[in-house]
């Protein structure tokens, strides 16, 4: 592994709430054969649940997280984790509210599925407390809401010496998903790296609308970071003229 040159092997895409639509438009055929490493499906309500292999994305054998999108009772979290175990799904995502620590603990106890949450928090005690209270098995904050790589870099400490998963939520702009990535590939061993794609509403262009160059993963599913100072991107002049406030 050269330096610099990798944010995550496995980057898993997110179709936000198209669990059985046909994946041809949304994304390149050789992403879904070769490419992405696993997809992360999106369902917000308790109903209508799609098994993965009964949809055109059975192409991709690889662990599959879920994200819920909302969340749900204690009750309800549990009856869609039982359907998840049988699915082999490899975490449900965001199942209660982020504030609700002793449900999501007894969620936790109750399922073999691994409980992903803290994309929306941001505070360093509250990533300390879902860790301390057993809450999680994955914790995903992001560089854009804990005060930047250095706030990220303290919560990643904290998974990693507790022996949870940490993957950043990277769902902000081009250089949101840079930076979470700089972090993920020198600090982290994170199994994941979220790359948000999910067209036509958050395409390349319109994520990445302010930097020169789009974030692209390559044929093989990895994210080169490339070698240049900083981030390794250079913003639009053009857009940010365009932008100006004053």
């Amino acid at each position: 592994m050269e330096a610099g040159e990798l944010s995550s092997r496995f980057p898993s895409v997110l179709l936000n709430s198209h669990p059985s639509a046909d994946p041809a438009p949304l994304l390149p055929h050789d992403w879904i054969s070769a490419a992405v490493a696993s997809m992360k499906f999106s369902f917000a309500t308790c109903e209508g649940m799609v098994e993965p292999s009964s949809t055109p994305y059975s192409a991709i054998s690889r662990r599959l997280p879920w994200d819920t999108e909302t969340p749900w009772t204690l009750k309800d979290a549990l009856a869609v984790a039982r359907e998840l175990e049988r699915l082999k799904v490899y975490w449900m995502e965001e199942p209660l509210h982020r504030a609700d620590r002793s449900a999501m603990r007894d969620l936790r106890q109750a399922t073999s599925v691994r409980i992903a949450a803290g994309e929306m928090n941001r505070q360093l005690h509250e990533f300390r407390d879902l860790i301390t209270d057993q809450c999680v098995d994955v914790l995903q904050p992001d560089v854009a809401l804990v005060g930047g790589i250095t706030g990220l870099r303290r919560i990643a400490a904290m998974a990693h010496a507790h022996g949870i998963v940490f993957t950043p939520h990277t769902w902000t702009n081009g250089m949101g998903v840079t930076a979470n990535a700089h972090l993920a590939a020198g600090f982290a061993d994170s199994p994941y790296l979220e790359f948000p794609f999910d067209p036509p509403e958050w395409g390349l262009q319109r994520r990445d609308f302010m930097m020169r160059e789009p974030l692209t993963v390559d044929a093989q599913g990895w994210i080169n970071l490339g070698d240049a100072p900083g981030m390794g991107y250079e913003l639009e002049p053009a857009v940010l003229k365009r932008t100006r406030l004053v």
